[in-house]
């Protein structure tokens, strides 16, 4: 089972995402609607960077990876697949802070 509070460390959050409404505007600068709504802008950016013929796999590409519990690239062992290839054993964090290196094997 996944272990929520390191998922949303990893974010910046400090509650539940399931029960967060994202909040796209000024206002929510700072608060955990705020950077739910940035963690969802930058997912959806470098799905459409690393995928752009098959938009929405990577949402379902990372929760296939952290459904065991370890956000490895992996789904209990087995490469998780993702716009023809798989995703990396490289964290989706790591990714977002750097735009230089490749989230997919494709």
């Amino acid at each position: 089972m996944p272990r929520p509070s390191a998922i949303e460390g990893n974010y910046g959050l400090k509650g539940d995402p399931s029960t967060l409404t994202p909040n796209f505007t000024t206002a929510g600068v700072g608060s955990d609607a705020g950077n739910f709504g940035l963690v969802l802008g930058a997912l959806i950016n470098e799905n459409q960077a690393l995928c752009p013929a098959a938009p929405g796999g990577l949402v379902n590409a990372l929760s296939a990876d952290i459904a065991d519990g370890v956000f490895d690239g992996t789904a209990a062992g087995t490469p998780v697949p993702y716009c023809g290839g798989r995703r990396s054993r490289e964290p989706a964090t790591s990714r977002m802070l750097w735009r230089g290196s490749s989230s997919c094997n494709c």
